[in-house]
């Protein structure tokens, strides 16, 4: 596509905005002709995919750390008094890694970048 295509584009996307009041969705993919990715797995197709908030839960369980002070962004983690909410994290991190989760959604359970989920994960 060319920059003036995209910028009507752009243009029809305001316009719609404005008439309707939502957003007006285009598929670029579909578009530009590339294939939809089709994820499968390869080596254990029958094992059930491990869900992040389950791996959230047993972690503050097994470190007896608090959601609420994981969740709070002002805290930081790596000050010392909340060494079980680090623990707690740390695992969590590896064990959606390891399980290959979406980081973005375990990211978004613990209310974190998905950078700071590689970081801590790297402990």
């Amino acid at each position: 596509m060319t920059a003036q295509q995209v910028e009507k584009i752009k243009y029809y996307q305001r316009e719609y905005q404005k008439l309707y009041g939502e957003k007006l969705h285009i598929d670029w993919a579909f578009m530009k002709d590339v294939p939809k990715k089709v994820y499968f797995r390869k080596y254990a197709p029958e094992i059930p995919l491990v869900d992040p908030e389950k791996l959230l839960k047993r972690c503050l369980k097994k470190h007896r750390a608090s959601l609420n002070i994981i969740k709070d962004r002002s805290t930081r983690l790596h000050m010392h008094g909340h060494t079980k909410e680090r623990l707690a994290v740390i695992e969590f991190a590896k064990r959606v890694l390891n399980c290959r989760c979406n980081a973005q959604e375990a990211a978004n359970l613990i209310n974190r970048d998905r950078s700071l989920l590689y970081y801590y994960a790297s402990m």
